[in-house]
């Protein structure tokens, strides 16, 4: 019985060193929007573009033991507030200094997509890898508004608050390294495929993720 034992551990132990794990895992990272995204607002109003901002979401994996490995990712975004004087309804009509409005505005998402992660080594437990992936978005917009109340003259400022919501398709493209088979980090770029308002919505994400 021991004997028989001895060889059931034996045999179990390349197994278990061979273990890729747990399938799920986190990501947290930083957001730069780049190009020039629209901010839904109607002409003659404040256009503030986003700043920095941050993501985190779940993600699932897939053929672990493969050079192209799958990833499931379900993410959250939100851009940092920006802000927007508006100073002319356009170059002909400046405004009054008395009448400048003033706008806030900032976008968050959710993102659903599929990626491929291609190692470039044979070795798909560290080193590096390409990623490229396609899913939608579900982007919200909210944005605050100030301008002057003149009935006839200077009574303060007006207050609004609105928002906007929009989906689109969200093809995704990046470098990353993978340290151990939990650890990685890595830098994906995306550009928004189909925007019904024609906006040129773009990013680039810094990112770490940790799989169980």
């Amino acid at each position: 019985m021991r004997k028989l034992l001895a060889l059931g551990m034996a045999l179990s132990l390349p197994a278990l060193a061979q273990e890729p794990g747990n399938r799920f895992g986190l990501e947290l990272g930083v957001f730069q929007p780049k190009g020039r995204w629209d901010m839904f607002q109607p002409n003659g109003f404040p256009n503030p573009q986003p700043t920095t901002g941050w993501t985190g979401g779940i993600l699932v994996h897939f053929n672990l033991e493969s050079r192209f490995q799958g990833r499931l990712r379900v993410s959250y975004l939100q851009t940092g507030k920006g802000d927007d004087i508006l100073v002319s309804y356009s170059a002909n009509q400046p405004l009054p200094s008395d009448q400048h409005m003033e706008g806030r505005g900032y976008y968050s998402g959710i993102q659903v997509g599929y990626e491929v992660l291609f190692h470039l080594r044979d070795n798909p437990r560290n080193g590096s890898f390409l990623v490229a992936g396609l899913g939608g978005a579900f982007w919200r917009f909210h944005t605050s508004d100030y301008h002057p109340v003149l009935d006839p003259l200077p009574q303060g400022y007006y207050h609004r608050e609105a928002q906007w919501f929009d989906t689109t398709f969200l093809p995704v493209v990046g470098i990353g390294w993978r340290f151990n088979p939990h650890w990685t980090a890595e830098t994906r770029f995306f550009m928004v495929a189909d925007d019904s308002r024609g906006s040129s919505r773009k990013g680039a994400i810094l990112a770490g993720t940790y799989r169980f």
